[in-house]
C-alpha cells in the first residue's frame, strides 16, 4: 500500500488536512485518504522495456528500442517496487548508460534475476500539482493542466515516493488517477 505524510495542524505544516465533507467517504467504491501532499507529475511519453548489461550503485548499461538522447533526464522502474530518476550519459546505437540520482533498491534478487523487470520511463513536461486523495488504487490530482484522459504519468511524491498511473477523469481543473498495479512481493523476493 503506498504510504502518505499528511500535513495536519498538528504537526505544524503549513498545509493544513482539509476537514472531511459529510458524505465523502460513503460514496466511492474505495476508501479514500484525504491528503494535500505536493507532486511532480511527468506526462509519460513512453515505457520501454531494457535488457540490463550492468547496475551500480550510480551507473546502469542497457539496451533497448528506445531512441534515447544524451542528457535526457528520464526515470527506470525496477520491477515496479521503486522508481529512480536517471539521466542519460552515452548512446551507442541500441546501447546507452544511465547515471542513477539515487542508489537502485536493495532487492534480494541479483541484477541478472531483475533484467526482465526493469523498465525506461520517458516523458515530457514535469508540472507542479497537489495530490487531494488517495486510496490503494488511485489518487485525485489538482493543478494539472493540459492533461487528457487516457494520457500515463509518473507521480513523484514530495516524500520520495514515485508511482505511474493513467488519468481516468478530469473535471475543474482536477484529475482522477487509476495507478498501475503494484507488484507482489512475492514477485520481487
Amino acid at each position: 500500500m503506498l504510504q502518505v505524510r499528511t500535513f495536519g495542524k498538528a504537526e505544524g505544516g503549513i498545509f493544513p488536512m482539509p476537514d472531511l465533507r459529510e458524505g465523502d467517504e460513503t460514496r466511492r467504491a474505495a476508501p479514500r485518504r484525504r491528503v494535500f501532499q505536493r507532486a511532480d507529475v511527468l506526462a509519460v511519453d513512453a515505457l520501454a522495456d531494457m535488457e540490463l548489461v550492468d547496475l551500480t550503485d550510480t551507473n546502469l548499461t542497457g539496451e533497448s528500442d528506445e531512441k534515447l538522447l544524451v542528457g535526457e533526464h528520464l526515470h527506470v522502474s525496477f520491477g515496479g517496487l521503486c522508481i529512480v530518476p536517471a539521466i542519460v550519459r552515452w548512446v551507442h546505437g541500441s546501447s546507452f548508460g544511465l547515471q542513477l540520482q539515487s542508489a537502485p533498491p536493495v532487492l534480494r534478487k541479483g541484477a541478472a534475476d531483475m533484467a526482465g523487470n526493469i523498465r525506461l520511463i520517458t516523458g515530457i513536461a514535469s508540472q507542479r500539482a497537489v495530490v487531494r486523495n488517495i486510496s490503494d488504487g488511485g489518487m485525485m490530482i489538482e493543478g494539472l493542466h493540459g492533461a487528457t484522459q487516457g494520457q500515463r504519468l509518473l507521480v513523484r511524491l514530495a516524500d520520495g515516493w514515485a508511482v505511474t498511473g493513467r488519468i481516468v477523469w478530469i473535471e475543474n481543473g482536477r484529475a482522477g488517477i487509476e495507478l498501475d498495479p503494484a507488484p507482489s512481493f512475492e514477485d520481487a523476493a
